[in-house]
């Protein structure tokens, strides 16, 4: 067996990278054994290894986050065409959601738009109502029936509106729940104020 304690360590990877056979496996344990690791064709000390690793691990974060937002996008574009099918949904059931509105609008006034739960059940009611009504919407700037429509565009098309309606919706029933809740805890307050008033004035008389 060869001995290359001497070698310097260039010298033993230029035997590593020249020779075969049993001097070449000698030269990789000589390098292995100063603390050398081998890494996409070429040795490295610990200091570079351990860097190259990183520097690999870095690139592989990268790659992998840029994948994820990639697929988010296609996903979602993917999500704003077919949502075109929950518009169709609201608007041929537009009755029942029309009832249900009602009966949350109604709930939300017994809790005199302070109750949390009725609230939050309001503003479903509002969402419902909201998306039953955006085909409306998109027959007013397009001109012509809202299924024609559908039919008929390209997925740009329909992504385009797909993405008006998620900040339509996002924005219109928070709006009108934000509105509508405290102007009936305006009037709860008003109604409370004048019931208070008159009761004082019915136990204190004005002295003739």
């Amino acid at each position: 067996m060869a001995n290359l304690r001497g070698n310097t360590d260039d010298e033993l990877e230029d035997i590593y990278r020249e020779k075969s056979g049993k001097l070449r496996d000698e030269a990789e344990r000589e390098l292995r054994g100063r603390g050398y690791h081998y890494n996409n064709g070429e040795w490295m000390d610990d200091e570079e290894y351990e860097k190259s690793l990183e520097e690999d691990s870095d690139t592989n974060w990268f790659i992998f986050k840029a994948i994820l937002v990639i697929a988010g996008l296609v996903a979602f574009f993917v999500a704003l065409n077919y949502v075109h099918l929950v518009f169709y949904f609201a608007y041929e059931h537009m009755l029942p959601i029309i009832v249900g509105f009602v009966a949350s609008a109604v709930l939300m006034y017994v809790g005199k738009g302070a109750s949390k739960s009725l609230n939050f059940l309001f503003y479903i009611g509002l969402f419902a109502i909201s998306t039953s009504l955006f085909p409306l919407i998109v027959e007013m700037f397009e001109n012509q029936d809202y299924m024609a429509f559908f039919y008929e565009s390209d997925s740009l098309e329909l992504a385009k509106y797909g993405f008006i309606y998620v900040l339509y919706v996002a924005l219109i029933p928070w709006l009108l729940l934000k509105i509508i809740t405290a102007i009936v805890r305006s009037l709860t307050e008003r109604e409370v104020k004048s019931k208070t008033t008159q009761k004082k004035d019915s136990q204190n008389p004005p002295i003739k």
